[in-house]
């Protein structure tokens, strides 16, 4: 009791903190000044609560019941006057962290877009890994602080502190902080900053110098737009595809196979793609293979891919959960009603009660959008499987379905695993049907994902992401340099084997 009593009031301490507020928005709009009533906010307030709490598959896979109720009560109180809605969106991403699902998020409405564009913020670009917050870009007009510093503190709060206040209102799986850090970096903390700690248009950076000293320099805001747009020059690149094979030769008599995959798609294309990969592997005798699911945010037929990589069945998804049988909020509220009207004359159909407030999936055609055509025993492939070394590149970033690929062949010890933890759990995301939900009278959305997965894996902390064998992060220099850390270290790997 009294560890959830002092993680609600350091809650609510951030939620009332010097976050935006109407009376320090650029008057761009009556949009940004407009402040809601204390009725109007608790209406919505009360169907963001309810949605959560009865259609979400894993509200309480790693809070508990007991814990969330406490805070939605908590945060309640806190609307009983009129705000804007950069408040109560402070509000709604705190609650929805706190169930610490990566599926599971908050977004303002699109009308305030070209409004946030014209906004001031912290005008730097930083790039976070685990250990070291590094600038990337300066885009102040003070050039002092140079490209590769170490981001002390800014405005005399330290860089972790200023982590950890953002990271209480971004969502990941369970305790996994790779992906609140890959979020952290780019064009993103110039915005979270101002909307979750505080909005100013001076600050005093504390830096450590690539020489090694230690300095102090005053930089000022700048637009939002002006930021994005200097961004996306020095970011112009062409754009990867999708699925993507070579050949990488290490010396005369050592060839690897690469396979990057960006997204997994459950489709014909996608599907030829591996046929075609590993017969290519096959009938040239490749002994190793480099799989990279670097970024890669999930999809679906992950499964396909290990069919290729084991002679034997296997499980790639336990089983799933849901909470409801009637997804009456969703069906109300999102833009998928048609749908989930009919799952919800049909979910009885493939559906087995466990207790009052769960549901298992059985495997039945009819289910295929919850992903069961990933449940039960699955058929290795009949042709081409690969029985050589396989290496896995995985990050912050790998997510939702390429995290249960990641699980998987980690459990099954298919795979050298190299890079950072990653950002999906070890034992499944919640996830499949993922609607989202907009707030009638604020237009604030939030999704909710209606399907707890389960791994068949163990081992590993739960609320945890796959862990690598070998932890390679990726620094500054590598960021300037354009240089792939992760993938040197693992064809140095295999060259010293």
């Amino acid at each position: 009791m009294k560890t959830i009593k002092i993680s609600i009031y350091i809650l609510l301490i951030t939620l009332s903190g010097k976050g935006i507020s109407a009376s320090n928005l650029s008057p761009t709009t009556d949009t940004i000044n407009y402040k809601f009533s204390s009725s109007q906010l608790m209406s919505d307030f009360k169907i963001f609560r309810q949605a959560l709490e009865n259609e979400h598959g894993g509200i309480y896979r790693y809070t508990s019941k007991k814990e969330m109720t406490m805070l939605f009560d908590s945060v309640q109180t806190l609307i009983n006057d009129s705000m804007n809605i950069f408040s109560f969106y402070s509000m709604l991403t705190a609650c929805v962290a706190k169930i610490n699902c990566e599926h599971t998020n908050v977004t303002l409405p699109n009308i305030l877009n070209d409004i946030l564009d014209k906004e001031k913020v912290f005008p730097v670009i930083l790039f976070k890994n685990q250990y070291v917050t590094y600038v990337e870009h300066n885009y102040s007009r003070n050039k002092n602080i140079i490209e590769g510093s170490q981001i002390k503190g800014i405005n005399n709060k330290s860089i972790e502190d200023i982590n950890n206040t953002i990271f209480r209102h971004l969502s990941s799986d369970g305790n996994i902080a790779s992906s609140k850090y890959r979020r952290l970096s780019g064009i993103n903390f110039p915005l979270y900053y101002k909307m979750f700690v505080s909005d100013t248009g001076i600050f005093k950076v504390d830096y450590v110098t690539p020489g090694g000293t230690c300095q102090s320099a005053i930089v000022y805001a700048d637009t939002l737009k002006k930021i994005k747009k200097e961004y996306e020059l020095d970011y112009e690149k062409k754009i990867d595809k999708n699925i993507s094979f070579e050949m990488l030769q290490l010396s005369d008599s050592l060839d690897v196979a690469f396979l990057k995959i960006k997204r997994f798609r459950l489709n014909e294309e996608h599907s030829h793609i591996i046929d075609s990969v590993f017969k290519y592997i096959s009938d040239n005798a490749v002994e190793r293979i480099i799989i990279d699911i670097r970024d890669n945010k999930g999809g679906a037929g992950a499964n396909y891919l290990y069919s290729y990589l084991t002679n034997q069945k296997f499980v790639f998804v336990d089983s799933a959960i849901i909470r409801t049988r009637k997804f009456n909020y969703v069906k109300k509220y999102s833009g998928s009603s048609k749908f989930i009207k009919l799952l919800n004359k049909t979910t009885w159909l493939f559906t087995k009660k466990i207790n009052s407030e769960k549901y298992l999936v059985k495997k039945n055609f009819i289910t295929n959008k919850l992903g069961a055509d990933e449940m039960g025993i699955q058929q290795p492939s009949s042709i081409n499987n690969f029985t050589g070394k396989v290496y896995l590149m995985i990050n912050g970033l790998t997510l939702s379905e390429a995290s249960i690929f990641s699980a998987v062949v980690h459990y099954n010890k298919r795979a050298i695993i190299i890079g950072e933890e990653s950002g999906g759990s070890y034992y499944g995301p919640t996830s499949s049907i993922v609607p989202k939900i907009e707030l009638p009278i604020t237009k604030i959305r939030f999704t909710i994902p209606l399907v707890e997965i389960h791994t068949p894996v163990s081992g590993i902390e739960y609320g945890k992401g796959t862990l690598p064998h070998y932890d390679v992060q990726e620094n500054i220099g590598d960021r300037i340099s354009n240089t792939d850390a992760i993938l040197n270290f693992t064809l140095k790997l295999i060259g010293n084997e």
